[in-house]
C-alpha cells in the first residue's frame, strides 16, 4: 500500500543509494528553496523511522533548504537486490528537456503575459537565455521543422 505522506526532510533517513556522490548544485537548491519539491520522493517505513527509497537529492536539498515538508510516498519495504535496481532505473531514466520544449515553454509563459525577467525568475533560467529563446520561437525559419531525408 502507498501512502502520499508530507513530512518533514531533517526527520528523514536516507537508505544506502547507487548514487556514491550527490551533486546539490546552486541551480537545483535555488528551484527546491523556491518551488519546494515538487516530486514526491519515495520511502518506506521501519521501527527506526521514515527511510528514503528514491529522492537523495531532493530530501537532501529540503533540508539544506530548511523546508518544514515535503512530498513522500510511504511504499512497503523492499528487498536488497529491488532497491538498487529500482535505484538505478529511477536515476537512469531521467531526462531533461530539449531546447525546443524549453522554449516553448518559455514562449507559452510569455504569451500569459509574463515577462523575461519574470520567468527567467520563476524558472531559474538566466534572462538573456529566456530572451534568446523567445527570440528564436518568434523566427518562423528558426522554428521551421527540418525536412525528412
Amino acid at each position: 500500500m502507498t501512502v502520499l505522506e508530507h513530512l518533514n526532510p531533517a526527520q528523514l533517513t536516507i537508505d544506502a543509494n547507487v548514487r556514491a556522490e550527490v551533486h546539490l548544485d546552486a541551480e537545483f537548491l535555488a528551484s527546491i528553496k523556491q518551488h519546494g519539491v515538487l516530486q514526491p520522493v519515495v520511502a518506506h517505513r521501519t521501527e527506526q523511522g521514515v527511510h528514503v527509497l528514491y529522492g537523495q537529492r531532493r530530501t537532501l536539498a529540503a533540508v539544506e533548504g530548511v523546508l518544514q515538508t515535503m512530498p513522500v510516498c510511504v511504499v512497503e519495504s523492499l528487498g536488497e537486490a529491488d532497491r538498487l535496481v529500482q535505484q538505478m532505473v529511477e536515476n537512469d531514466q531521467r531526462l531533461s528537456l530539449t531546447d525546443r520544449d524549453r522554449t516553448e515553454a518559455f514562449h507559452q509563459l510569455s504569451l500569459m503575459g509574463i515577462s523575461a525577467a519574470q520567468i527567467a525568475k520563476k524558472t531559474g533560467s538566466k534572462k538573456t537565455t529566456v530572451e534568446t529563446a523567445l527570440k528564436v520561437r518568434a523566427n518562423d525559419t528558426a522554428t521551421k521543422p527540418c525536412p525528412s531525408p
